[in-house]
């Protein structure tokens, strides 16, 4: 009896285990399609977030879009690595006919693809052929037979390849079918777009940037910024404010610079417009001796003149650059900001700030990941109710470069936000568009972009309303809204093979007898000193340019350098001067269009007794423990330091005057020497570097203000001898 028993328990487990897993079959084959859910190894990658390993995890975060995009992987770019890789692993093993790599910069970049099974054994389904052509970005789809095992991992070995541009993987995915998978972009259909973006007349548009548009509804006066105009005001091109003014014909009068007090030598532009026209809020500060300053300001009109800003003040401010953005709320209380900082994710990010007497404003902060990526989220604008956030962003996916999105208010916080959704083809296009505005009583929307190749950012106009809440249909369709609007773009399924997979996807190919155009660019600027910011004679050599020549060297003699190069490319610039310490640094031009860009340089002097600030030094709180974001500064001098191996400094550490006298004397003193200790390991001799602590005795602002105090919390160098 009790051997009857058992043998029937036994049957019935064994059953029971069988349709489980018959169960736990269905159920893995039941999902198509999976992306990746971990990083499981990789070779390198370019960033701690942005260009990250992690980057690779989920669906697409910008493709179908192509080109350079901070939510994709990359490894470093001196990644010497025999093997470039990155290996990923599912959330549920399962079968599969096909593996789907987003190369969303760079396509051709995979050498091979490696499937793992349950004992992480290999099993090689592509390998690219060697005169495989390079893309500007693609969808490679593998197809091949369905595997007899489930696979658990996927790796993805990249070509080792020498360019200045980054090979990156947007997303890895793998699939039970071999239908193709199609992108989607989640296109908003809150908001009606009375036929398309066209440009403003050449009465505001010029062959300079013209971006930030902000309308006047009492006077029909569209205040914009306008960049690098020689009609601009300071020493130097910058950005400075001008006008136009809307005829009852609908046509536009000549732009005008809008003068003093609110142009001055630095970046000027205005963030927002009262509904009566009287009150202009500006982005940063402006101070008695015009040097720059992070933060708003407001201006009053006195008659038919802007009296001298006043600044408002922010709290606890922290910006790492001063190409920041604001947007104030039209009852004045809430300020939205794009901005850089120590808690960024990748570069810009949405921030708010609060205020209840309209001038003092709580410290900024952010708006949350649903909105903030690693990429770049900039130029914010807010509905008149507060419940639409209208911003720009490279990091979800859209139609081009930088694509206009509006995300929805979720509760009182301003933390919580629906998922972004793009704006759609109507508003956005395949390349560059941004400063989104809205004036919800005219219905007139502007915005700038670079659509048109032969020219840089321009404004456009459109007519727009939002639709009420009852006629906003809810759908699950996975239907790209206007992927017609992505040139090249292909979206027919990929073929099969059985040993070797056959590559198709979405590819960006030019027609054989139409060769696409590159953009051309004017790139020049100057050359100045550090410290006297005079202009210096230099030489400017160029790497990447896109000319014939590999390389090109340009010699400045205290006057501009000019040089054409081709938009769309990094290039590699190193910069000397006698008696300077030279610069080597990596521009960008990926998203200027054809026409011109400024880009001037400043030399460090070697010179005897000169004190330079180390920018960029961080330290834990009440420690000399160095952060990691101090290293890439540190490493920056560690080179130039090794160009001029003749040159011997002393390290100064200072501190503000918040502790005792003796207490900031040993902290500087350690944090003198935590820098001096740096360099030391990091190839410099000890007999170059000298360090000193010297607490609060010399500060270089108010002790009594917060900005004063954050400035003398500092690091310098001294250079104490040339040979």
């Amino acid at each position: 009896m009790d051997s009857m028993c058992k043998t029937r328990w036994i049957a019935a487990g064994l059953l029971t285990s069988l349709l489980l897993l018959l169960q736990g079959l269905q159920e893995l084959q039941a999902q198509d399609v999976q992306w990746a859910s971990r990083v499981q190894g990789f070779s390198s990658q370019a960033g701690q977030s942005a260009y990250s390993a992690k980057q690779v995890l989920g669906e697409p975060n910008k493709f179908p879009a192509l080109g350079d995009a901070p939510v994709a992987w990359s490894p470093h770019f001196e990644d010497a690595s025999e093997e470039r890789y990155i290996k990923v692993g599912f959330q549920k093993p399962m079968t599969i006919q096909q593996v789907m790599v987003a190369e969303s910069n760079l396509g051709g970049c995979v050498a091979r693809i490696i499937l793992f099974d349950r004992n992480q054994k290999e099993y090689i389904v592509y390998e690219a052929d060697k005169n495989e052509t390079q893309l500007d970005g693609r969808m490679l789809s593998v197809t091949f037979k369905e595997t007899r095992f489930p696979v658990y991992s996927v790796k993805v070995v990249m070509k080792n390849r020498n360019t200045w541009d980054r090979d990156q993987l947007d997303a890895i995915g793998i699939a039970n079918t071999t239908d193709p998978w199609v992108p989607k972009i989640a296109a908003t259909e809150r908001f009606v777009v009375q036929g398309k973006a066209t440009p403003l007349p050449a009465s505001v548009n010029s062959a300079y940037s013209e971006i930030m548009p902000r309308l006047d509804p009492k006077s029909n006066r569209l205040y914009f910024c306008r960049k690098n105009h020689p009609d601009n005001y300071g020493f130097r091109p910058n950005d400075d404010i001008w006008y136009a003014e809307q005829d009852p014909d609908g046509g536009w009068t000549t732009a005008q610079n809008l003068g003093w007090p609110l142009n001055d030598e630095n970046h000027n532009y205005v963030c927002t417009v009262s509904e009566d026209g009287q009150l202009l809020t500006l982005g940063n500060g402006y101070r008695f001796d015009r040097k720059p300053l992070a933060g708003v300001s407001q201006s009053l009109l006195s008659g038919k003149a802007w009296v001298e800003p006043l600044n408002l003040k922010i709290e606890g401010l922290s910006i790492l650059n001063m190409n920041a953005e604001y947007y104030l709320s039209r009852d004045r209380k809430v300020l939205i900001l794009a901005m850089e900082s120590w808690d960024s994710q990748g570069g810009k990010d949405l921030y708010v700030s609060f205020s209840d007497d309209l001038v003092n404003f709580s410290k900024p902060l952010s708006m949350g990941t649903t909105i903030n990526s690693a990429g770049k989220e900039m130029a914010p604008f807010l509905s008149d109710d507060g419940l639409h956030l209208f911003f720009s962003s490279d990091g979800f996916p859209g139609y081009g470069s930088h694509d206009i999105f509006v995300a929805e208010r979720q509760d009182e916080t301003w933390t919580s936000w629906s998922k972004p959704e793009n704006m759609g083809p109507a508003v956005n296009s395949p390349a560059w568009d941004s400063y989104f505005y809205y004036h919800e009583g005219s219905g007139q929307a502007f915005l700038a972009s670079n659509r048109d190749v032969f020219s840089n950012e321009d404004l456009y106009f459109l007519k727009m309303q939002e639709k009420a809440p009852d006629q906003i249909p809810v759908t699950t369709s996975n239907e790209v809204v206007g992927l017609d609007r992505l040139a090249g773009v292909s979206l027919e399924p990929a073929g099969a093979a059985e040993q070797r997979a056959i590559v198709e996807g979405f590819n960006r190919q030019p027609e054989p007898e139409t060769p696409k155009a590159v953009p051309a660019l004017m790139l020049f600027g100057s050359v100045y000193d550090a410290v006297s910011k005079s202009p210096i004679p230099a030489t400017l050599a160029f790497t990447g340019t896109g000319q014939v020549e590999t390389d090109i060297t340009v010699q400045t003699d205290k006057t501009p350098y000019k040089i054409g190069v081709e938009a769309g490319r990094r290039m590699g610039i190193e910069v000397s001067a006698p008696g300077y310490f030279a610069e080597k640094v990596t521009l960008n031009t990926m998203d200027q269009g054809q026409g011109s860009m400024r880009q001037d340089f400043e030399l460090i002097p070697i010179r005897e007794g000169q004190t330079i600030s180390l920018n960029n030094i961080y330290f834990d709180v009440n420690s000399a423990v160095l952060q990691e974001l101090s290293y890439e500064s540190l490493d920056r001098w560690v080179e130039l330091l090794k160009q001029q191996s003749g040159v011997v400094i002393q390290v100064q550490g200072h501190t503000n005057n918040r502790c005792s006298p003796k207490y900031c004397l040993e902290l500087s003193q350690k944090r003198a020497k935590a820098v001096s200790d740096y360099m030391q390991s990091h190839g410099i001799n000890e007999t170059r570097l000298r360090f000193r602590g010297f607490g609060s005795e010399l500060p270089v602002a108010n002790n009594d203000e917060d900005d004063g105090r954050a400035r003398n919390q500092r690091v310098e160098l001294k250079i104490l001898k040339v040979n």
